[in-house]
Formats: C-alpha cells, sequence, structure tokens
C-alpha cells in the first residue's frame, strides 16, 4: 500500500499460515493470485501466521476485514472458536529514507558540518511511504547565509522543489535521497545618513536624507549598494567613511562584502540648503549740514538700525561726515543655522574709518560675535583703503526666523564698488553685487561735498 490507500497485492511482502502441513487438504497456498492463503482450522485450533516484508518495504500490521488494526506484530496467533471465515490481511508499505545534511564553505571545497550556529533544519532524517509529501527548511545562524540546497552530486535543486524563497525544500518522496543545506560565511556591509551641524559636526539621523538600504549580509566578493536622496531644504554631500573621508559624490555608493568591510558603516552626509534673497541696494547717512559738522551726528543712540538715519537731523540733508553702505537680506532656511557669515570686499577707492577695536554696524535682530580682516571699522580719522580689502563679519544667528528680511549696515564707509557675500554655517552663500545691494552710486557727490579729506 501506499499512503491511506492499500490494494491486495504481493509486492510489499507475503505471509505464511505457519505450523500447517502443506499437503493439508484444508491448506491453500494460492488461495489469492496476489499472494494470500487460507487454512480451514477446526474449532479450538490455534492458528499462526507471519508476515515477511520485502526490500524497501515495511510490515504495518494485521488487520481485519473491516480495516481494524488486530496487531502490529509481525506473528500473529489466534485461536478458532467457531466455525466461521474469517479474513486477515497483512499491511505493507513501501519504506523510503529522505536525509538532509548540513554544508559549509572552506576554502573551494564543501564540508559537511552539524555545528547549529552556522545553520539549521527542519528536518534531518525522514522514513515514510513512497509517494509521501516531505519538506526541510534551511536557516542560517549569525554570520553565515544559505546559499541553496543541492542534491547528492552537487547539483543545485530546480525551483520547482523550492518554496519559501528558496529556503524551504518540499517534494513528494518517491525513493531514498539525500540533499544538502549549504552555507557561506557573510559579511555584513552598513550604509546611514548623517545630517551637518551648526557646530559643523554630522550627526546620524534621517532629518536631512535617506539612504535606500542600510544594511546588506552577502557572501565574499559580493556587491553592497545604497542610494542616498536628500529632503527637502537639504542637499547631499558625498559619501564618507567613518573618518570624513570623502568616497564618492555619486548619489548611489557600492561596496564589495569582504572580511575588511565586514561592520563597515559608510555615510550619506547632506547639509541644509540656505537659499538667500537680497533686497536692495540701499544707502543710509548721518546727515550734517554742508558748512557744518554736528559732533553728535555720530551718537549711535539716534541711529535707525535699518536705515542709519539721525532722526535729529534727518533725511533730508544729502551730505554726512559719517556714511553707510548696506543692504538687507532674508533666508528660507534656518534649521541649525549658528552664524551669518558676510564677506565684503572693498576695493581701493573707498573711504573708510579706521582706529578703535570695537564694533562698527548695526542690524536689527543680530549680534556681531567677531570682526576679522585687515580693518576693523570705528570711529576715527577717515582714510582711504590702498588696495582691494576683504572683510568678513560674523553675525549670532540666534533667534532669527527664516523668510524674515534682517538689515546689515556697513558704517563709516563709502565704497562705489564693494560687493559682498552672504553665507550661513559656512555653505557657499548668495553674491551681493552692484546691481542688488552693497554699493554707493553717489559717487562724484559724496567724494566733492563731503569734509572727508580726498
Amino acid at each position: 500500500g501506499s499512503g491511506t490507500n492499500y490494494t491486495d497485492s504481493a509486492n510489499g511482502g507475503t505471509v505464511e499460515i505457519t505450523g500447517v502441513d502443506a499437503q493439508d487438504t484444508n491448506y491453500n497456498a494460492t488461495y489469492t493470485a496476489n499472494g494470500g492463503k487460507s487454512y480451514h482450522a477446526a474449532t479450538d485450533e490455534t492458528v499462526t501466521v507471519t508476515a515477511i516484508a520485502k526490500e524497501n518495504y515495511t510490515f504495518e500490521g494485521w488487520y481485519d476485514e473491516n480495516g481494524n488494526l488486530v496487531t502490529t506484530n509481525a506473528t500473529y496467533t489466534y485461536t478458532e472458536t467457531k466455525e466461521s471465515v474469517k479474513t486477515y490481511y497483512a499491511r505493507f508499505s513501501s519504506s523510503v529514507t529522505q536525509t538532509y545534511i548540513r554544508q559549509v564553505k572552506n576554502g573551494d571545497a564543501w564540508v559537511d558540518t552539524t555545528d547549529d550556529k552556522i545553520g539549521t533544519l527542519g528536518r534531518y532524517s525522514y522514513t515514510d511511504a513512497t509517494g509521501m509529501p516531505i519538506s526541510s527548511t534551511a536557516a542560517a545562524g549569525t554570520g553565515y547565509k544559505f546559499v541553496g540546497w543541492y542534491d547528492s552530486k552537487g547539483n543545485k535543486v530546480g525551483e520547482s522543489m523550492l518554496i519559501n524563497g528558496g529556503a524551504t525544500i518540499s517534494y513528494t518522496t518517491a525513493g531514498d535521497a539525500t540533499y544538502y543545506a549549504r552555507f557561506e560565511t557573510a559579511y555584513t556591509v552598513n550604509f546611514a545618513a548623517q545630517t551637518k551641524q551648526a557646530d559643523g559636526s554630522f550627526k546620524t539621523d534621517a532629518v536631512g536624507g535617506k539612504v535606500s538600504v542600510a544594511s546588506v549580509s552577502n557572501v565574499g566578493g559580493a556587491t553592497a549598494s545604497s542610494k542616498a536622496t536628500a529632503n527637502s531644504k537639504y542637499k547631499f554631500l558625498g559619501w564618507y567613511d567613518k573618518n570624513g573621508t570623502l568616497l564618492s559624490t555619486n548619489a548611489t555608493y557600492s561596496a564589495t562584502t569582504t572580511a575588511a568591510t565586514n561592520g563597515v558603516t559608510y555615510y550619506a552626509r547632506f547639509e541644509p540648503v540656505y537659499n538667500t534673497t537680497v533686497i536692495g541696494p540701499f544707502l543710509s547717512f548721518i546727515a550734517e549740514s554742508e558748512k557744518t559738522q554736528y559732533p553728535d551726528a555720530f551718537d549711535k543712540s539716534k541711529r535707525h538700525a535699518g536705515t542709519g538715519i539721525n532722526a535729529e537731523y534727518g533725511s533730508a540733508f544729502k551730505y554726512g561726515n559719517t556714511i553707510a553702505t548696506g543692504f538687507r537680506y532674508s533666508i528660507d532656511n534656518m534649521t541649525n543655522v549658528k552664524t551669518v557669515q558676510i564677506t565684503v570686499t572693498v576695493p581701493d577707492s573707498a573711504y573708510v574709518k579706521v582706529g578703535e577695536k570695537s564694533h562698527s554696524f548695526v542690524g536689527a535682530g543680530t549680534v556681531i560675535l567677531a570682526d576679522s580682516g585687515e580693518v576693523v571699522y570705528n570711529k576715527g580719522t577717515i582714510q582711504q583703503i590702498n588696495g582691494a580689502t576683504t572683510l568678513t563679519y560674523y553675525w549670532d544667528a540666534s533667534g532669527l526666523e527664516a523668510n524674515k528680511t534682517y538689515g546689515f549696515i556697513i558704517d563709516n564707509l563709502y565704497a562705489s564698488g564693494a560687493t559682498a557675500t552672504v553665507t550661513v554655517n559656512g555653505t557657499d552663500g548668495t553674491q551681493v553685487t552692484s546691481t542688488n545691494g552693497v554699493v554707493n552710486t553717489a559717487v562724484e557727490e559724496y567724494k566733492t561735498k563731503s569734509h572727508y579729506p580726498k
């Protein structure tokens, strides 16, 4: 028989009625064409029958004519109590064994292993009747990768026998068989996103962007790849190693899985995008009469932070002993903004006040951290700069709001060709030119009508 279906057949085994003379007329050795035998026993006579399984078959038991199990012993003895006809069936099933073995790669060879740390199987051995469904599932241990099921000849098992993404071998038994689950050492490469902070450092998070793949575990020599994508108002800088060394500016980065890259993390770095809008130009000055100087016109307490005009004298006076030039600006993104930096390039035609080491310009909502450059602007003797000079101003951005307009005034500066650049935390800035900002356009009028030396 096979499974739960049984047919009369001598293929699986034979039956013998023992202790009976073969010449006895009550004995029939050819009772059926399928190996059945019969014996007409007398009342109270003891009868012994024996079932003998053939190769690759298993005796399952003696059953009565209603299919009820009588005994699982191959030899069955009973006593005839009354004259009647009874039929007993010796059931056999074909018996096949399935064996599943683990192997691990060692150099170029595959070696049998029983180490559960390398991998485990859902089933290692199974014996049952032919035609029965069977399966076994492979699961790799930490640091290993299951690479497939193979037959006894080393051939990879066909897709028709695999389920569960290839991890499970599943089929119907047809004979004894051995299959091998193969494992290899796995190497893991990691990918992570980092966002630039106000102090210039990078924090591992997904604020500025994301990576498509966070981790790849594979056998040696495989390719591990991940793609970087910037979030809104951020830009991708490149892929870096743990030491901050730039590896690539391509959005997709690939590494080979090896012992050297095992456990290594590659970082996709992002920084905020600061779009600066410059509004201008505008000119501000402290007014005085054309002939008379007013010393208190230099009083900072009377100046307007946005225009530089001294309220006491008003804006009707066009000529000043103190002049200023500047522009207004706004930034659309203030995320992690620590410092706004303004670099001014002053041509040799400029007139400025130089001298004391104190702050020299004002702006709404800002605090000066430091002045740097060849000249620090303040009250003092007016001088003409000999040769172009670059001056850098740092503004503390604490409390500044996105998309709000702020003013930048360079006090005591007359520069007909000055240019400036607005930068945020050292990122690339917006160039301010004569068309949008820091320029004094009244070139000759200021030179001829001011009291400054010429």
